[in-house]
């Protein structure tokens, strides 16, 4: 569905997520039209995302986008920095739309209890739907980005988690202590299941449900080897 900068979205899945795509994107025509960046870059990552969702990275080229927005190569690289600077850019896009989907999710809601687990549900759910974008995130010019947009895209999820511990350790659910470890080993976690996912289902079988379910509890006995014994979930027995 094309939506008001000329920005094509091609869903990957049916269903989930496609009003959450639809409206993340015409969220960046309106940081366009703040002077934040150009039309033609703007379209340029509509047209690189929907190239992602139906080829896989492999089809993303600079000849490719250009081609779709009737444009030569060189004005969509001038305009994105190139190859590099396209794919952080993409990248930063896929990071808000994840965003936009975990807001969106009420059992994530701020203060509320089990938000820090759910939240990691949710991101398994955002790239079940969105698996060659969640693929994009772990290409090496895109690790490697220090893009602004990307900087400031990466630490979406990172920060509600970590407002989320907080908000577990005012309530007395989580001890004290620093909370960036709990974050940042949850974070790495969750991306990694999302990326290694196919490889489980072949070495444990089990349903999607059952794959997540035990994956999360994996993470809260993480969390319990780092010295805090986080939100222990119903299968997980706490230490007496």
């Amino acid at each position: 569905m094309g939506v008001e900068w000329g920005i094509q979205w091609i869903p990957q899945r049916r269903g989930l997520g496609q009003r959450r795509s639809e409206n993340s994107l015409l969220r960046l025509g309106l940081c366009m039209a703040a002077g934040r960046t150009s039309t033609l870059s703007i379209r340029a990552v509509g047209a690189a995302l929907g190239l992602v969702a139906k080829g896989g990275i492999d089809s993303l080229t600079m000849r490719a986008v250009a081609r779709s927005l009737g444009v030569t190569h060189r004005a969509v690289a001038k305009q994105t920095g190139g190859l590099p600077g396209l794919l952080a850019l993409c990248a930063a896009e896929i990071y808000r739309q994840l965003d936009g989907f975990v807001a969106d999710s009420p059992s994530c809601a701020p203060r509320r209890p089990g938000a820090f687990r759910a939240m990691g549900g949710a991101f398994i759910r955002f790239a079940r739907v969105h698996p060659r974008w969640t693929r994009l995130l772990t290409v090496p010019a895109v690790t490697a980005s220090d893009h602004p947009e990307l900087v400031r895209a990466r630490r979406l999820f990172y920060d509600r988690m970590v407002l989320a511990v907080e908000d577990g350790q005012r309530r007395g659910v989580l001890r004290d202590g620093p909370v960036a470890p709990i974050a940042t080993f949850a974070w790495t976690a969750v991306q990694g299941f999302t990326l290694l996912e196919p490889t489980v289902e072949e070495v444990t079988g089990g349903t999607e449900h059952e794959r997540a379910e035990a994956f999360l509890d994996g993470v809260f006995l993480g969390i319990r080897a780092l010295g805090d014994p986080g939100w222990w979930p119903d299968s997980v027995d706490p230490p007496a």
